[in-house]
């Protein structure tokens, strides 16, 4: 059972091993108004822990109506083939006319398989951060501001109780929205035709004037002609001439020339015509400024830190943290969600008494950061230290420390140095007899075998392979991506019946759980043929070492 085991099982699906990684569909839900608000979209795959994406792609969409109603459902945005096995954050992000950024939304998935991925962007959406805490933890997806799991995105019903069963059941969320059932939720349409002339529907934003389309040529600048051919000669531009149509620019005729400057200020960014202020993040410690001693009493007014998130009022800010004087410690999303309120402000303090553990593992330096729809704050470096420990009795000395794993119990081993992870599992279900497959009958329900595996949440696991009945070496086999419960459970088939010189497989296996370097006990399988002399049973079978 080599690394093609999947594809020799499944000889009826004619599936083929090469290794040439996933499909991956991308599609955009969003109830921004396509050509007013937004005119494409850029499409970003992001590894986990990765720093840059790996793959992108930019998508314009036609002006038709049919456009904005595909995208209200779910429209397709771009597909990917080949993408390596992983776990991905596919990150949507809606752009103006020149480029910048309206609005953003991303989902959380394994890419274990070929997938299809929708993305949510609305006002809706910003104001979450999925799951939240009456959420279960694989629903990572936002839709019309509920959040779901991906897989309710791929033909699967149920994920989400339904509101409606018809429009009547549903009311819009401003003056020029109306209440739609689609797919059986409640959502709020833009109808122009609730709005003046000169004016669209922005949602939750209600009528929003038009932009102003410009009459004349747009194209672009002479070599001698200024910044910005705004369509006119020089020297004869009239206020309506240098609009743009682009809703977070401010444009003027200066001297008989276009000027155009960005609608805010620094510090903020725009959002279909809207300035938001960019989120911050302050931790101010009371001590010696990012440091905080443990092993002494904070309490009022001598707080061990201050916490002030600012943000876009009204949405919700998540705090991430990163143990950074631990190599290769990943970045974790804070359990806490802070509102920001309509001040677009969060502000709390920590009390503490003292600690006298010294084994603490909290000691050392983290960086944190806040996540504001979308947009990432500053980042903050915080040092723990303890006084009464020798080990990080000063801010100094905890900078470089990184807590070992203590207190791992026998099903666990230590991760990243700081953290105890359970153990790897495996356990192999198979159809012929506890621990036997007969590969001379077809399998199809159940399945011939079914994997599951468990061990640390989101890490990869790799089966590793070893026929004992021929003393061959142990080799790698299947990839597979554990979810937020660390478990994975994977069916092969259905499958065919096998011929009795099907090579490499019948014999005596013993298959583990590889994750993070730890080896799981393993679990053993025979794979026999009733049809073949010599390999007719289980127990010929274990023996067997049929080249």
């Amino acid at each position: 059972m080599r690394r093609c085991l999947a594809s020799m099982l499944a000889l009826a699906t004619l599936a083929a091993c090469d290794g040439g990684g996933h499909f991956v569909s991308t599609r955009l839900q969003t109830t921004y108004r396509h050509r007013f608000q937004f005119v494409s979209a850029r499409v970003e795959l992001v590894r986990v822990g990765a720093d840059e994406p790996e793959r992108t792609r930019d998508v314009t969409f036609p002006a038709d109506a049919a456009t904005d109603v595909e995208l209200l459902t779910g429209r397709t945005l771009a597909d990917f083939e080949g993408v390596p096995t992983g776990t991905y954050d596919v990150r949507v992000t809606l752009l103006d006319a020149l480029g910048r950024a309206v609005d953003s939304g991303s989902t959380r998935v394994p890419i274990d398989a070929n997938r299809s991925v929708l993305v949510g962007v609305s006002e809706a959406c910003g104001l979450l951060s999925c799951p939240t805490g009456s959420d279960p933890p694989d629903a990572t997806a936002c839709s019309f501001g509920r959040c779901v799991a991906p897989s309710c995105f791929e033909d699967e019903d149920g994920c989400v109780e339904p509101e409606c069963a018809s429009d009547a059941e549903c009311e819009g969320t401003s003056a020029c929205t109306v209440g739609r059932c689609v797919g059986e939720l409640c959502v709020a349409v833009p109808e122009d035709s609730l709005c003046p002339a000169d004016a669209f529907c922005a949602g939750t934003e209600g009528c929003v004037t038009r932009p102003v389309e410009p009459t004349m040529d747009a194209g672009p600048a002479d070599s001698d002609a200024g910044p910005l051919d705004s369509g006119v000669d020089s020297g004869t531009c009239t206020p309506s001439g240098c609009e743009d149509g682009d809703l977070c620019t401010a444009h003027a005729c200066v001297d008989g020339a276009c000027v155009t400057s960005p609608l805010c200020g620094g510090g903020d960014y725009c959002v279909a015509g809207a300035c938001h202020p960019e989120p911050t993040f302050a931790l101010q410690t009371s001590g010696a400024p990012g440091c905080i001693d443990l092993g002494v009493p904070h309490v009022s007014p001598d707080f061990a830190y201050r916490r002030v998130i600012t943000g876009r009022a009204g949405r919700t800010a998540v705090q991430t943290n990163q143990q950074v004087s631990c190599a290769g410690d990943p970045p974790q999303d804070d359990p806490m969600v802070f509102p920001l309120g309509p001040s677009g402000r969060w502000e709390d303090t920590l009390e503490t008494g003292a600690v006298t553990d010294c084994d603490f593992g909290l000691y050392g330096r983290w960086a944190s950061y806040a996540t504001v729809s979308g947009r990432r704050s500053n980042t903050v470096e915080t040092v723990y230290f303890n006084s009464r420990c020798a080990s990080v009795d000063t801010c100094t000395r905890a900078r470089t420390y990184c807590p070992p794993c203590r207190g791992c119990s026998a099903t666990e081993y230590c991760y990243a140095s700081s953290r105890c992870a359970p153990s790897p599992t495996i356990r192999i279900d198979t159809a012929s007899g506890p621990g036997c497959v007969d590969l001379g009958v077809p399998h199809s329900s159940p399945p011939a075998i079914v994997v599951r595996i468990n061990g640390r949440p989101n890490a990869t696991s790799t089966q590793v392979n070893e026929r004992v009945s021929c003393g061959e070496p142990a080799s790698d086999a299947e990839v597979r991506m554990l979810d937020g419960s660390g478990a994975v459970v994977d069916p092969l088939g259905p499958t065919g019946a096998l011929s009795c010189d099907a090579s490499g497989i019948y014999g005596r296996w013993l298959i583990r759980a590889r994750v993070d370097g730890q080896l799981s006990a393993p679990a053993e399988v025979v794979y026999y043929n009733s049809g073949c002399t010599g390999i007719a049973t289980c127990a010929a079978g274990r023996t067997a070492c049929v080249p």
